[in-house]
């Protein structure tokens, strides 16, 4: 399944680990760089700075 989790707080940080345990394909988007940088160095999943509205990415729904 792909999954994208918006926001890379506590809540969204856990729940793209929890998916990505399961062998989900997730993309976890946030605005914030540092939390960004902390996710890409702990979690196997794929990650975009930008905001979780953006149209940029439209492609990927």
């Amino acid at each position: 399944m792909e999954a994208i989790v918006i926001g890379a707080g506590q809540a969204g940080t856990h729940i793209a680990q929890v998916l990505s345990m399961d062998h989900h394909n997730v993309t976890l988007i946030d605005t914030d760089r540092e939390r960004i940088l902390r996710a890409e160095e702990t979690l196997d999943v794929r990650t975009i700075c930008d905001h979780g509205a953006s149209e940029t990415y439209s492609y990927m729904s």
